[in-house]
């Protein structure tokens, strides 16, 4: 997820307004209060957005959650710049193609610049979008000093 949650809060802002909506019509059609809705509008905190609420602005937009946090996905066409900094910093450039099927992996939302550079390779190796992913996680459980670890 980017660090700079800036773009998340104006990628929101943008949507709404471009399709004609007040934030009250965006945060009824989200189901969530108005004063959330500004929020996400002006300054998502240093924590990062509410996933939940970030999927209901999502669907009141007619956005996917990987176009409100990235720029990526549905209502965009490529990566979001943040991101493809970050993964041209880990020696990966996406296609077209790899972009689009990272993107349509259920679990996309909650992956940060390394989790689509390792499901882009493990692409590019017949690894399939949900089973990188789940590599990933699996790797982050077991860099964790906070595991404990079976012994053998």
């Amino acid at each position: 997820m980017p660090a700079d949650w800036t773009g998340v809060s104006g990628r929101i802002r943008a949507r709404r307004t471009e399709l004609g909506l007040s934030q009250q019509e965006a945060a009824s059609r989200a189901g969530i209060s108005v004063r959330v809705a500004a929020k996400y509008e002006t300054e998502i905190p240093a924590t990062g957005p509410e996933l939940a609420t970030l999927e209901k602005l999502a669907r009141a937009l007619d956005v996917s959650p990987a176009w409100l946090l990235y720029g990526v996905g549905e209502h965009s066409a490529e990566i979001g710049e943040a991101m493809l900094t970050q993964l041209r910093g880990l020696g990966v450039l996406p296609t077209e193609g790899e972009v689009a099927w990272v993107t349509s992996a259920p679990n996309f939302l909650h992956m940060d610049a390394l989790g689509v550079a390792q499901a882009i390779i493990g692409q590019r190796r017949g690894i399939a979008p949900e089973t990188a992913a789940i590599i990933e996680a699996e790797t982050k459980r077991h860099d964790d000093p906070s595991v404990p670890r079976r012994k053998r």
